[in-house]
């Protein structure tokens, strides 16, 4: 994949590159919306890839493009992909919770993602919830 999603070390140890992949945000936005709604392979990746350090500058939209993901489908067919998922949203609230409380839009993002892992019964999406519920 030439978005480096699965460079991820490479790309969070050369701090020269990590500083520019917020340049390449719009493929990272294009290919969200064109690519990963319809494989669920790259919905666990790109979770994995905002676990990062690499991923740190595409968390808050990133969350936004996976809310965007996971309404397309019902039910996920890996249960590692619902725990990806939990994983990125983890790092999120606890990185990025000032960000959450003034952006409504990655706020509300976690709230939908939050909501579909406690349908799909992914074990730590209580826990995601009561942190959600945190925030103000």
């Amino acid at each position: 994949m030439l978005l480096g999603l699965h460079a991820h070390v490479a790309l969070s140890q050369a701090a020269a590159i990590r500083d520019r992949l917020a340049e390449l945000t719009e493929y990272y936005r294009r290919w969200a919306r064109d690519a990963m709604p319809s494989d669920e392979d790259d919905v666990a990746t790109f979770c994995y890839f905002l676990t990062t350090e690499a991923g740190r500058a595409l968390r808050l939209e990133g969350v936004v493009w996976i809310a965007a993901a996971l309404a397309t489908n019902e039910s996920f067919r890996r249960g590692a992909t619902g725990n990806n998922v939990a994983e990125a949203i983890d790092t999120i609230l606890t990185h990025h919770a000032v960000e959450l409380v003034a952006q409504p839009a990655a706020r509300n993002a976690i709230i939908d993602v939050v909501a579909r892992l406690v349908r799909a019964q992914v074990a730590t999406a209580m826990g995601l919830q009561q942190r959600i519920a945190a925030l103000r």
